[in-house]
């Protein structure tokens, strides 16, 4: 690599740094596990073969982890204006 001596290691700390002051919240995360659970038992209930129940377990997470992405990353672009 052809980077400048000064830039080499610092870069990937820094990142690190600022990520880790920034913090994440665990809340909605949290809340896309318990909807991709009440998924599974869904699954379990209605006695579903475990093919039917994989796929509303992975639709379920993938709609919930989509929905909380997508709210954190609104939110985060309304703090990068304040």
């Amino acid at each position: 690599m052809f980077l400048p001596r000064s830039s080499i290691g610092r870069y990937p700390r820094d990142l690190l740094r600022y990520k880790a002051a920034k913090g994440m919240p665990f809340a909605p995360w949290l809340a896309a596990v318990a909807v991709t659970s009440v998924a599974f038992i869904f699954g379990l209930a209605a006695t579903l073969s475990w093919q039917q129940c994989l796929g509303i377990v992975l639709a379920a997470g993938a709609l919930a982890g989509g929905a909380v992405f997508t709210v954190l990353e609104m939110h985060g672009l309304g703090k990068d204006r304040e």
